[in-house]
C-alpha cells in the first residue's frame, strides 16, 4: 500500500510501486472529478505478472491531495483462495468416499441379512423345518426375520401338544440314519409308535376338549420318561412316534418300550371314567428292522398291532 501527492515517482519505489503509479495517474487523469471516488483496476506488473489495485483520493484542510492506493499481485492473494478452494474440494472428496463406504456396508449388512432368511425360506421349501436364522436387528428386517422364526415354529410344532409334528420326527429319523451312515456310527436307535385304544369313544361321548386334554397328557407322559436328546412327536390324530436316539442294543430298546407303555397305562391325571388306554407299543430297530424312515415307522406299527392282537387272545 502506498500514500502519494507527487506524479513523479521516487528513486526508492520498487517497481510494482511504479507500475501502479503509473495506472493510477492514468486512471484519474480519465476520470476528472469523479476520480475522487474509490476505484479498482487490473493492471500488468513489472514481471508482467496480473496486479490487482484499488485506490481512493482524499484531499485535507491544509489543501494535500492525497491518493491511496492498494497494489496485490494476483496470484498473492488467489493463492490462498486456491489453496481454499483445493482444501474444501478434498474435504468434500473425503466425506462422499466415507459416505459411500458406510453406504456400501450398511448395504451389505442389508443384503446379507436378506440373503440369510432368503436362504432360509428356500431350505425350509426343501423341507428342513429346523433351519437356524440368526438375525438380530430392530427395523423391518429384523421384523420379517422374527415373523419368520415364528412361521418355522408353526411348521415344526404340533400346536395342541407341543410336540413336534409328523415332518419334523420324520426328517429326524432320516438324519439319525444319514449321520449313522457318514460318520461311521455304529450305535443302534429304535423307533416306537404309539396309539391310543378306544379314543373315539372318548371324542363322542365326552367331546373334543376331553379329547384334546387326553392327546395333551400322553404327550406330556411320552416327555417325562424319555431323555432329552430323543425326539418326541405327534404323528397323526392319536398317534405317537419317539426316536430314541441311541440304545445299546435291541433289549435296551424293548426295555424302553415297557416303561413308557407303564407310563402310559397310569391313570393319573386323566377322569376315572375316560376309557382310554393303550394296549401295546410298537418297536423297530435300525439296521434290524429297516434302512429308511418309512422302513422302521412301517415296522413300529406293524409291531404295535401284532402285540395288541396277541394281547387280545391271552
Amino acid at each position: 500500500m502506498a500514500a502519494t501527492n507527487a506524479s513523479a515517482p521516487r528513486p526508492a519505489d520498487t517497481p510494482l510501486q511504479v507500475a501502479a503509479q503509473a495506472a493510477v495517474s492514468a486512471a484519474l487523469g480519465r476520470a476528472g472529478e469523479a476520480g475522487d471516488q474509490p476505484r479498482s483496476l487490473r493492471i500488468d506488473g513489472p514481471d508482467g505478472e496480473a496486479v490487482h489495485s484499488a485506490f481512493s483520493r482524499l484531499r485535507d484542510g491544509a489543501g494535500l491531495d492525497w491518493i491511496t492506493v492498494v497494489a496485490v499481485p494476483r496470484a498473492d492473494f488467489m493463492g490462498g483462495v486456491m489453496r481454499n478452494v483445493v482444501g474444501t474440494a478434498l474435504i468434500g472428496v473425503v466425506a462422499a468416499v466415507a459416505a459411500l463406504a458406510i453406504g456400501l456396508t450398511i448395504l451389505g449388512w442389508i443384503t446379507r441379512d436378506l440373503k440369510r432368511v432368503a436362504d432360509a425360506a428356500r431350505r425350509i421349501g426343501e423341507g428342513q423345518l429346523d433351519v437356524p436364522l440368526e438375525v438380530k436387528r430392530s427395523d423391518e428386517i429384523g421384523a420379517l426375520a422374527a415373523s419368520f422364526k415364528w412361521m418355522q415354529h408353526r411348521l415344526r410344532v404340533d400346536q395342541l401338544t407341543g410336540l413336534v409334528n409328523r415332518e419334523v420326527v420324520v426328517r429326524g429319523i432320516t438324519e439319525r440314519i444319514e449321520h449313522h451312515r457318514r460318520a461311521g456310527d455304529e450305535r443302534p436307535f429304535a423307533v416306537l409308535f404309539i396309539d391310543l385304544d378306544r379314543f373315539k369313544q372318548v371324542n363322542d361321548r365326552f367331546g373334543h376338549d376331553v379329547g384334546d386334554k387326553v392327546l395333551v397328557e400322553v404327550g406330556a407322559r411320552l416327555r417325562r420318561v424319555t431323555r432329552d436328546t430323543d425326539l418326541v412327536a405327534r404323528y397323526a390324530g392319536d398317534e405317537f412316534v419317539v426316536l430314541l436316539d441311541s440304545v445299546a442294543d435291541g433289549q435296551a430298546a424293548d426295555r424302553v418300550r415297557s416303561n413308557v407303555e407303564s407310563a402310559l397305562r397310569e391313570s393319573a391325571g386323566l377322569p376315572d371314567d375316560v376309557p382310554v388306554g393303550i394296549g401295546s407299543v410298537g418297536l423297530a430297530v435300525f439296521p434290524r428292522d429297516g434302512r429308511t424312515a418309512a422302513d422302521l415307522i412301517r415296522a413300529a406299527d406293524h409291531d404295535m398291532y401284532a402285540r395288541k392282537r396277541d394281547s387280545a387272545r391271552a
